[in-house]
């Protein structure tokens, strides 16, 4: 059987593994704690693009009422392509019209 050392540990694996089973576990959890950075990170990017009239609308209470109401009377479907929603208008955005 052919060795190698565990790129973590060192210690000797199997060839054809990475990691050893006690290193396993602590590498599949930094690489969660890295994508889960990495995508508070991209939001955070992407949020400072926003407008900031838009993320008040989206976020007042009468939206969220509205948007609540028009998915029970919609019965949780799209009414563009029929598939389950779970957002008023989840393909095209309603905008404020400008004024």
């Amino acid at each position: 059987m052919l060795l190698k050392e565990c790129k973590r540990c060192r210690k000797l694996i199997p060839y054809g593994s990475v990691y050893c089973k006690s290193c396993t576990p602590i590498i599949a959890a930094e690489r969660e704690a890295k994508i889960k950075e990495y995508r508070q990170n991209s939001n955070k990017r992407y949020n400072k693009k926003r407008n900031p009239k838009y993320i008040k609308f989206y976020n007042s209470k009468e939206w969220r009422i509205f948007s609540y109401k028009r998915l029970q009377d919609d019965c949780y479907r799209c009414v563009m392509c029929g598939r389950i929603a779970n957002e008023v208008d989840h393909i095209e955005a309603i905008q404020i019209p400008e004024g």
